[in-house]
Formats: C-alpha cells, structure tokens, sequence
C-alpha cells in the first residue's frame, strides 16, 4: 500500500489521540481545496461561467462528499491529482522547467497516496508531443518530469526492496485483484 495516506493517518494519531474527528476535517478541507483547483482549472481552460458552474457542481457532488467523510484515501489523491493536472496546464502553456518538474513532484505524491498514476509519467510524453512541438528542450523538461516523479517514489520503493525483497515501486496493485482468489489461481 501506498504510505502517505498511512502516515497521515499515523500523524493525526499522534497527534489528536484515536479520534476520527480531526481526520475527517483535514479530508473535507482537502475535499475543498479540490473545488478551488478545479475552478482554477477551468477558469484557465473553459472561462469564467464554465468554471463558476463546475465548482458549484462539484462541491455538492454526493460522492465526493461521502469520501470526505469516511477514512480513505481519495479526498488527498483526488487533491494532488488536480493540482497535477493545473501544474501541467501550466507546464505546457508557459514551458517553464519549473512546472515540469513540480509536476513530477506532486504525481509522485499522488502516487504515494494511491498507486494507480505510477505508470503515467510513461503516457506523458505523447500528451506532450500532442500538444507541443517536440524538440530537444522539451525531452529535456520530459526527463525533468520523470526524474523528480522518480525522486519522490525511490525512497519507498528502496524501503519495499530492502524490507520485502522484491522490487515494488509503490504497491502491489494487483493483490486487490488477488483477494478471494482461491489458493489454485494464485500458483
């Protein structure tokens, strides 16, 4: 499993004792601050109307209201994922380095909070030549993209290998899929 929602977790232990209570706030703030990025988001991409009617949209969208309140992992994930994406917005409009690689940073947050974005950086470069003129600048930020995502997801997949012995950049996505399974599907 991914370890930044667990060390979330652990933190708010820590800190406020066994109560859900200060979790669930942090999670609707999170859930909150997804709404002003995608306004943001949408501001840039769709105009002003577009992006007010959005947010209203999805600030009273039930799901991610029910996330909010109970313990999991995707009110976070959801946040460095639109932060991601307006990161990236940013990156392919101005091709300031800078974008590139805090966009690398934070989908290595995201991934440390859910391992389903691991193999997007490889999906990033022909977005990327879509929508920009390929040259050797722009490999060059590609590159500073991968290597900072790749900065954030080594120390776990350094600790996954020393502790479990295998190579495992993040988690084994695949056991969900496993559970239940009988014992002759696993061999």
């Amino acid at each position: 499993t991914p370890p930044l929602y667990a060390i979330f977790i652990a933190s708010g232990m820590y800190l406020f004792g066994n109560d859900q209570i200060p979790i669930k706030i942090a999670q609707a703030i999170s859930d909150s601050l997804t709404v002003v990025v995608l306004y943001v988001i949408v501001v840039q991409l769709f105009g002003l109307k577009t992006a007010l009617l959005s947010a209203i949209i999805a600030s009273v969208y039930p799901l991610s209201i029910y996330a909010a309140t109970y313990i999991g992992t995707e009110t976070f994930f959801t946040l460095f994922l639109a932060v991601f994406v307006l990161v990236s917005i940013n990156a392919v409009r101005h091709g300031h380095l800078r974008y590139y690689i805090g966009a690398g940073l934070i989908l290595g947050l995201a991934t440390w909070s859910r391992g389903t974005t691991i193999y997007y950086p490889l999906f990033f470069f022909p977005i990327l030549a879509v929508l920009t003129r390929v040259s050797r600048n722009m490999i060059l930020k590609y590159f500073a993209f991968c290597l900072s995502f790749a900065v954030v997801i080594f120390p776990w997949s350094l600790r996954n290998y020393i502790v479990l012995g295998d190579i495992i950049p993040v988690a084994a996505a695949w056991s969900a899929f496993l559970q239940g399974s009988s014992e002759k599907f696993l061999t």
